[in-house]
């Protein structure tokens, strides 16, 4: 997926959606030239890519030192690393929601919870933190009913547990309303940055992942630099922020065109013409629509799911290649129509 801003509109198209041919060790170096190769199909060079957005794992990081562009580290990622961490310290609330939630999920308690309410219990899985949240929240909403099951009356908690979990349950609720925001297509880095300041602020340890100099953001000044920028606030940014944004610098000549010498029939008028244009018109440097640099991959996290659903089990015999086709087709949706297609058509 590629970013960028045309005429004040923010375009992600589709670029490829093959895999490699050669897969090798998968390496980083193997990536850049599978960027290569793709980029070659469309006229363009590694030169033409200024940033790389993704997780940071070590072969993204690789990638981003190979191309010599900064890697800005999905906000989503360094959420659900940051929760995490956060939740290993009520990890004993939301086993004892698990253990209640288990046993009620047995065939006799699920009948005697079936006649009380239809909603079923969840469990949590280790894969991602919202199977915790989404427990903790089914718990409460089947609370009264799970206390009525005589099997479970000699683990449900006390009204002091069950306060305490509802304290849990209320700091979820704020990090599930945060998740859902990272998850907004038209979120810019600055706006992230804001969410990122204000979750910090509600739980200090968090600052470990969401911090602006937190130890996994491999480029907090080109990050910091972007917020700067989007913010409005250009004049505050440092040398080294400067220098970290050089490949999105525009150069704009300004100045006022209506410069009134008199006459130009003597050589004294030009001259102070000349001179007066020179002081009148002066370079202002600012810096291309940054709204490009998006604070999550989850554009391409979207991509996958809805290639999932595609390639569903009845689909098991499609080729790479009709794969690729439907996918791309699909995303870049906006960048076709009828017209285009009967111009193919005609052009095979």
């Amino acid at each position: 997926m590629a970013t960028f801003c045309t005429d004040g509109a923010l375009h992600s198209p589709m670029l490829a959606f093959a895999p490699m041919l050669d897969e090798g060790d998968l390496s980083a170096h193997q990536h850049v030239e599978f960027l290569k190769a793709t980029l070659e199909l469309y006229g363009r060079d590694l030169g033409s890519i200024t940033f790389v957005v993704g997780d940071n794992c070590s072969v993204n990081q690789a990638m981003a030192r190979e191309l010599d562009v900064p890697l800005v580290g999905c906000a989503s990622h360094r959420l659900n690393l940051a929760v995490r961490k956060w939740m290993e310290r009520h990890e004993h609330v939301l086993d004892r929601i698990h253990a209640i939630m288990l046993r009620a999920r047995t065939v006799k308690n699920r009948a005697a919870l079936r006649a009380l309410t239809h909603l079923a219990p969840r469990l949590r899985n280790d894969t991602r933190w919202s199977s915790s949240y989404e427990m903790v929240h089914r718990f409460f909403e089947i609370k009264d009913a799970l206390a009525m099951v005589p099997d479970l009356r000699s683990i449900f908690p006390c009204p002091g547990e069950v306060d305490q979990m509802g304290v849990l349950r209320n700091s979820l609720d704020i990090i599930q309303s945060f998740t859902l925001a990272f998850q907004r297509n038209d979120l810019k880095l600055n706006e992230s940055r804001a969410l990122m300041d204000v979750l910090c602020d509600k739980f200090p340890s968090m600052s470990h992942h969401l911090g602006m100099e937190a130890e996994i953001v491999k480029n907090p000044l080109f990050e910091s630099a972007v917020v700067r920028v989007l913010d409005g606030h250009i004049g505050d940014l440092t040398d080294e922020e400067r220098i970290s944004l050089r490949r999105f610098e525009v150069a704009t000549v300004t100045g006022s065109t209506d410069i009134d010498t008199g006459s130009s029939e003597c050589l004294a008028m030009d001259i102070l013409r000349v001179k007066r244009a020179k002081v009148a018109a002066h370079v202002v440097m600012g810096y291309e629509d940054l709204r490009c640099v998006l604070p999550t991959s989850n554009i391409v996290e979207r991509m996958f799911s809805k290639a999932k659903l595609v390639f569903a089990p009845l689909r098991q015999r499609m080729t790479p290649e009709s794969l690729e086709i439907t996918m791309f087709l699909g995303a870049n949706r906006a960048y076709w129509n009828v017209t285009t297609v009967e111009e193919a058509r005609r052009s095979t």
